[in-house]
């Protein structure tokens, strides 16, 4: 912490003339990737609204996408929600061709907008052009799993990209994917309302060579289960291979909304292994009693007065294995 300290004094003492936007970008992402644990130092907001400014004070012409990328990427992990900088950093890219920007910086970038909540549509269209201009052997299994939840995020209906970025994921070897690439990209599939069977047995046999890793990645798993759901896609293996993940998890890790997740999807893929139901009473128990947000958050994914009733019918099932809430 007295390091940040010094560094964040050192740097907020730097002029202007001596800063380049490699250099803003570099110091950004150190500093989202040092926060990953909590804040440096008290300093840490200072500073980054010092950077923001000190970025949109170079010529547009001096930046290059991949500095464009991490600097929007650190500062939307950092929380920074300054409308100035993200206008001007939305500016610089539409000034770059299409062809400039490969498939990471188009993920970083629009995965930044998208985390801000930032509805930048020409922008996206942009980024659109970039991702279905790059040829597959680009992508990194995280640059389209990326792509594909940024884009569902903020609310883009474009078909032709996501079919092509699913086409990219196929032409993508199963062991490439992390547990987080899986989910988010299914995820955003299910965000994006995208029903693509032959992508979803690919991103199966992915799971399966991960599946040991589950306990580290409870989001994936929450991720995957409410993705089926909300796709209604009835695909036996996949539902066995995901329940049995939830046993490898400890109940209580798992925050108020991803127990909601799980139980819409227990609801709405009709469960009925009383494992699972008991597994998912086990936390109930106690959230419910503790922070009644978890039932509002479910209850928020049920869309429609049929799936509500399924969600209740499971809530009463639970409620049978041990008291529920």
């Amino acid at each position: 912490e007295r390091l940040w300290e010094h560094l964040s004094g050192a740097a907020m003492g730097i002029r202007q003339d001596d800063w380049t936007p490699q250099a803003v970008g570099l110091v950004v992402n150190a500093m989202a990737l040092g926060g990953e644990d909590g804040p440096r130092c008290e300093g840490s907001p200072a500073l980054l609204r010092h950077l923001a400014a000190v970025a949109v004070a170079f010529p547009q012409d001096q930046w290059k996408p991949r500095e464009v990328a991490i600097t929007a990427n650190g500062m939307s992990r950092e929380g920074v929600d300054d409308e100035r900088l993200f206008q001007y950093l939305s500016a610089v890219t539409l000034s770059f061709e299409a062809v400039a920007l490969d498939p990471l910086n188009v993920a970083n970038i629009a995965n930044a907008y998208a985390k801000l909540r930032v509805r930048d549509m020409p922008l996206m269209a942009h980024l659109a052009e970039a991702a279905m201009r790059a040829p597959p052997e680009a992508f990194s299994a995280q640059a389209v799993a990326n792509i594909v939840n940024a884009f569902a995020r903020v609310g883009t209906r474009n078909s032709t990209l996501f079919s092509q970025m699913a086409a990219v994921a196929l032409s993508i070897p199963p062991r490439e994917f992390t547990l987080q690439n899986i989910g988010n990209l299914m995820n955003g599939m299910a965000r994006a309302e995208v029903v693509h069977h032959a992508l979803a047995e690919h991103l199966m046999e992915a799971w399966f060579l991960q599946q040991e890793e589950c306990h580290h990645d409870p989001q994936a798993v929450c991720n995957v289960l409410h993705a089926l759901a909300s796709l209604h896609m009835s695909l036996p293996h996949w539902e066995a291979a995901l329940l049995s993940a939830l046993a490898s998890l400890h109940p209580t890790s798992l925050i108020p909304q991803g127990l909601a997740n799980v139980a819409w999807a227990v609801a709405v893929l009709r469960v009925q292994d009383p494992r699972v139901l008991r597994w998912v009473a086990h936390p109930s128990r106690q959230l419910f009693k503790l922070n009644a947000r978890g039932l509002d958050v479910a209850v928020i994914f049920c869309r429609n007065s049929s799936i509500f009733n399924q969600f209740s019918q499971t809530l009463t099932v639970i409620s049978s294995y041990g008291g529920g809430p």
